[in-house]
């Protein structure tokens, strides 16, 4: 039997991007999805996409139509979806990033609660339930909200000594989109280096001749 804790990272990834899709699809005429239809809408193979729903305990009953879209996202979910309500902030004002998360995030288990930001803000300021913070009260806000995930889009230089205040402050994971990598002990740190990713994607343009 597989131990859930010991998936790795890629297949976490595909388990949610699997959901992502499946949420929208449930919609739709049939309520089954095969491993072929799952490969066209992420990318992944269909190997993958057999082995991952293997590995979580979803099976297909009948292998013509495939699996049960609410069977997977409760499958999904109850690996994916923490054990208690998570409360998420986002540390460095970015309303791109409220948007997506507001708009197109569906999950009632991790919520955006709070933004802090360097610019001055009106005075416990809430915008479709966010508070809205200066910089120099995360801290303490962290703490009274109750905060344990935290994406982290600040300058380089302020980089890991906020991460240490989110850490003191009661934070256990961080998405990290500086440029300079992080790490902490007993933090789950996910650094996503934009400029890499940039410079990446002007590469494969380049000599794949996507351009």
């Amino acid at each position: 039997m597989h131990i859930i804790e010991e998936l790795s990272e890629k297949v976490v990834e595909r388990l949610s991007q699997y959901r992502q899709h499946l949420l929208k699809y449930r919609y739709t005429v049939s309520p089954y999805i095969n491993s072929s239809a799952l490969s066209r809408l992420t990318g992944a193979t269909q190997e993958s996409v057999r082995r991952d729903m293997m590995l979580i305990g979803c099976q297909a009953p009948n292998l013509r139509m495939g699996y049960p879209v609410d069977e997977v996202i409760k499958h999904i979910n109850s690996v994916l979806n923490p054990f208690d309500k998570c409360r998420m902030a986002l540390v460095g004002n970015n309303d791109a990033f409220v948007e997506i998360l507001l708009n197109e995030y569906e999950n009632e288990m991790i919520n955006l609660v709070a933004v802090f930001d360097f610019d001055t803000p009106d005075e416990h300021k809430k915008t479709d339930d966010i508070s809205r913070f200066r910089f120099d009260v995360l801290y303490q806000s962290t703490v009274a909200l109750n905060i344990k995930l935290a994406i982290l889009n600040v300058p380089g230089n302020y980089t890991l000594q906020t991460a240490q205040i989110l850490q003191q402050a009661g934070v256990r994971g961080i998405i990290n989109l500086s440029n300079i990598n992080i790490d902490l002990p007993g933090m789950y740190i996910e650094n996503i280096n934009l400029i890499t990713a940039v410079e990446k994607a002007t590469f494969f343009m380049k000599w794949r001749q996507y351009v």
